[in-house]
């Protein structure tokens, strides 16, 4: 950002920034109450560093934002005020095998994935957000005999444009070892994103006034 002077009495500070995020692996899927919070029969303990998220889970993020302040000085009190900004987000997850709901296998300790294995699946997310918003006031400071006032008027505007969808595979095969993960190569990983899950549309118009008094002190 930076200020530009127009003169004594006008101000205008444009505004950007952009953001990109390109992660492989999760961030740790959820792990089983047991091992973890509460003792396992077999002894074992999850280790606080294991993360069972596939490596070829991944994150992609694009987001970008631009706009201004701007402010207009009129003598005597009075004054405008201007602030836009236009933004795009756009997030997805187009590989998300994680693992999760608790061991499969509580109650035969003679199966090698007695409280050791875990059940994993596929979610897969992206998501796209537009939005415009602008705010536009005018500030006056007067008196009236005793009494002084700071008063302002203005209008506010948003357009907002929301889309996502997601998909959602249970993975019969593999399943994992908690305790020595082994990660399937040729696993179908990119479902796409079959299922909208929102899709909305914000517009709103606002009109606001106030006046402030103050007597004395």
């Amino acid at each position: 950002t930076a200020t530009v002077k127009i003169g004594s009495s006008t101000r205008l500070t444009p505004l950007f920034y952009y953001q990109h995020d390109h992660n492989f692996g999760g961030n740790g899927g959820f792990l089983p109450l047991y091992g973890t919070l509460l003792p396992s029969p077999t002894g074992l303990k999850i280790k606080r560093s294991t993360n069972l998220d596939d490596p070829k889970t991944e994150f992609l993020r694009n987001q970008w934002a631009a706009g201004y302040d701007f402010e207009q000085r009129f003598g005597r009190g009075f004054a405008f005020h201007s602030n836009t900004k236009y933004s795009w987000y756009d997030e997805k997850t187009p590989v998300g095998i994680y693992s999760g709901g608790g061991f499969i296998n509580t109650t035969d300790p003679t199966l090698p994935s007695y409280y050791r294995t875990l059940q994993q699946y596929n979610f897969t997310y992206a998501e796209k957000v537009k939005s415009f918003g602008t705010d536009n006031r005018f500030d006056a400071k007067v008196r009236t005999g005793a009494i002084s006032h700071k008063l302002l008027a203005g209008i506010d505007y948003r357009d907002v444009k929301n889309n996502a969808a997601f998909a959602f595979l249970f993975l019969n095969q593999p399943q994992i070892d908690v305790f020595d993960p082994v990660y399937q190569e040729n696993l179908v990983t990119r479902p796409g994103f079959p299922s909208p899950y929102n899709q909305q549309k914000l517009k709103q118009t606002g009109l606001y006034a106030q006046d402030q008094m103050a007597i004395g002190q």
